[in-house]
């Protein structure tokens, strides 16, 4: 920081240090006991992050604009989330090589369990394509055959049944807040997507939370140098450039309010799919 920055920094320090009419008793109290505030303030931010990053990670899948969480226990592995109506609960069980059970539990409707029956990846070649898939069965729990067919590893949202033609499931939807729960009707490729794990995502939207972050850097930039934007700005078309007092209120008001807004878009992150 060079003379002419330290001299207008201080004059910003200096300026908002005065007392008017008793406002400014918290600041006073910094002043007197810093570090025990530093250290307080550092473990009420350090305990938020640890919250914050927890739920940003987590792992689950959306259904209906919910997100459930992804849980691990074994075999099992289980999504849930809680609505207005109750818990909505979505299990895949292992129950041996290429067999899994799939229960559904939705509030106000009644347990769908489906089983399938899944091979391994084979490569297949269809008229000079070659690509990835997997055969698989879907039943219900009584036994009743649903489907019969393979899902393409590079197709996440077609199913094609045993001659190869793309197949339709009438009446499904994937994934659509346009339905109530109560409504739910699982899709089979939403099913063998389920069990693949490929609809699996983190709660958190990283552009978003980078957005953030970015706000955050700029402003511990711009206190700790509080004259480089303003020099950079200006530089090429202005000697020694120095910044108005409108200026200066300005920046003070936005070391403020640019962190609140930064604090607002990493909440909003946590809700943005």
């Amino acid at each position: 920081m060079n003379k002419l920055e330290k001299d207008r920094f201080g004059e910003v320090l200096a300026r908002t240090a005065v007392d008017h009419s008793g406002k400014n008793i918290i600041k006073n109290l910094y002043h007197k006991h810093p570090k025990p505030i530093h250290i307080i303030l550092t473990i009420i931010l350090i305990i938020f992050l640890i919250f914050y990053f927890y739920f940003f990670f987590q792992k689950g899948i959306v259904v209906r604009d919910k997100f459930l969480v992804q849980t691990q226990t074994g075999d099992i592995t289980q999504y849930k989330a809680s609505t207005q109506l109750g818990d909505v609960k979505i299990q895949v069980e292992e129950q041996g090589e290429g067999s899994y059970q799939i229960h559904y539990e939705i509030p106000t409707n009644e347990t769908q369990i489906y089983n399938m029956e899944l091979s391994d990846e084979k490569e297949h070649t269809q008229k000079n394509h070659t690509y990835f898939k997997r055969d698989f069965t879907l039943s219900t729990e009584d036994g009743e055959l649903l489907f019969e067919g393979e899902k393409r590893l590079g197709d996440m949202y077609n199913l094609y049944d045993k001659n190869g033609e793309m197949f339709h499931q009438l009446g499904a939807v994937v994934y659509t807040s346009s339905y109530a729960f109560a409504e739910f009707d699982p899709s089979y490729v939403g099913m063998i997507r389920l069990v693949l794990e490929q609809n699996v995502m983190v709660r958190g939207n990283i552009g978003v939370l980078l957005l953030a972050l970015l706000l955050i850097v700029l402003t511990v930039i711009d206190i700790k140098y509080p004259l480089a934007f303003f020099t950079m700005k200006h530089f090429l078309d202005v000697q020694n450039p120095e910044p108005s007092d409108f200026y200066i209120t300005m920046q003070e008001i936005s070391w403020v309010v640019v962190p609140i807004i930064a604090l607002i878009v990493m909440i909003v992150a946590l809700f943005i799919r």
